[in-house]
């Protein structure tokens, strides 16, 4: 349990960056203690959220919430906002 909590903060944040771990922790902390606290009466739900929440983020942003930052912040300063 505590593994697969330890290996998404980095991957969820942004891997091969030194903030994505501290980004990933911020955005997990919640989440996990929400979903426990949601799903309490269900064991091991909030796992199975967890593995929705990899595969999507796998799926959809390799480089993860800084990388996809960095990306938003390109597109508008491109554009002049």
């Amino acid at each position: 349990m505590n593994s697969v909590e330890i290996m998404l903060r980095p991957i969820i944040g942004g891997p091969g960056t030194i903030l994505g771990p501290l980004l990933g922790s911020v955005v997990l902390t919640p989440l996990s203690e929400i979903t426990r606290l949601a799903f309490q009466s269900y064991s091991g739900v909030y796992l199975m959220i967890y593995g929705v929440i990899l595969v999507a983020v796998i799926m959809f942003l390799p480089d993860g919430l800084i990388g996809f930052s960095r990306k938003i912040l390109s597109k508008l300063t491109r554009k002049g906002y």
